[in-house]
């Protein structure tokens, strides 16, 4: 896949199939989309591209709304490339492009630029500041001679809906076994080892704690999780059983928010400023303030054995 960041970038002149969305998060219904444009482009002989935008929309149209995001930029790249997809084109979304309406979009992107023969619409999405429905832009993406296509195929098992904000409901829940329904994989999280308070070191159980997660990414409810952790190891990727804790220590008094992993079974040297990624698999408990630390450390013994239980189901 080759990844264009801005329009002018596109260089391509084959002709396009052709579909657009933020696909925070690229959950099974993203999936479903654009594993679609890809397969009918292939039968036709075009090229597949899915047109994004990085910041999210609603940061610049509400400089005070507070988005979390489901996918860091490099993560979305990843989850969209494994799909077989041809292009991306990352849009920079700002003030100016937030003006174009869904007419003057068509006609310079995907007309002159994308040479799209087809676009493919999720039945949710809105289009171009008049914020036109996916339905309406069917009509005006037809007036540019582009054939039109809604897309409403979207399931993620029995009463359970499929968007991004589902998933953002069920992690503000802590059920990230909801949010891996939807998304078709576990939620992760990617962040470097610092220094910490090093308490779970005087218990018998040291943790990496995680920084630099990226910017606007969403974590699951404070609690304690069992988790798999994933570790470059001479330059192959081992995955270990973890248990990580979200939250603010209560027990030894309240600081800022933390998260810190205990990777079960390491015994290789400190791991600090290496990168883990984390993929949330059960929640195990609410984070709660326990009377001394040895109550917190008999509590710990019994998330492990927990954890090990759930991870070799």
């Amino acid at each position: 896949m080759i990844v264009h960041y801005g329009i002018d970038s596109y260089k391509e002149t084959r002709p396009t199939y052709v579909t657009m969305g933020m696909f925070d998060g690229v959950h099974v219904g993203h999936q479903q989309l654009i594993r679609h444009v890809v397969d009918i482009s292939r039968e036709s002989g075009k090229q597949s591209v899915v047109v994004s935008f990085w910041p999210h929309p609603k940061k610049v149209l509400n400089k005070d709304a507070e988005i979390e995001l489901l996918t860091t930029i490099d993560e979305r790249i990843r989850e969209i490339e494994k799909l077989g997809v041809d292009h991306l084109v990352l849009l920079s979304f700002d003030k100016e492009l937030a003006k174009k309406t869904a007419e003057q979009f068509v006609k310079e992107y995907f007309v002159g630029h994308l040479k799209a023969e087809r676009v493919v619409l999720g039945y949710n999405h809105r289009f171009g500041s008049d914020r036109l429905s996916a339905a309406e832009c069917v009509y005006t993406v037809k007036c540019a001679g582009i054939e039109t296509e809604v897309f409403y195929r979207c399931w993620a098992g029995e009463g359970v809906d499929v968007s991004s904000s589902e998933v953002r409901k069920a992690l503000m829940m802590g059920d990230v076994q909801v949010a891996a329904l939807i998304l078709g994989r576990e939620y992760s999280i990617t962040g470097k080892v610092g220094h910490g308070m090093k308490l779970g070191r005087e218990l018998g159980y040291p943790t990496a704690n995680l920084t630099d997660i990226g910017e606007g990414k969403m974590l699951p409810k404070d609690g304690v999780y069992a988790v798999r952790v994933e570790l470059e190891e001479k330059r192959n990727i081992k995955t270990y059983f973890g248990v990580i804790n979200i939250g603010i220590k209560p027990t030894v008094g309240r600081c800022e928010k933390t998260v810190e992993v205990f990777l079960i079974g390491y015994e290789g040297g400190d791991l600090y400023d290496r990168s883990l990624t984390i993929r949330f698999v059960a929640k195990l408990r609410d984070e709660i303030r326990f009377k001394n630390l040895e109550l917190l450390k008999e509590q710990i013994a019994t998330d492990v054995d927990d954890a090990i239980r759930i991870l070799r189901q």
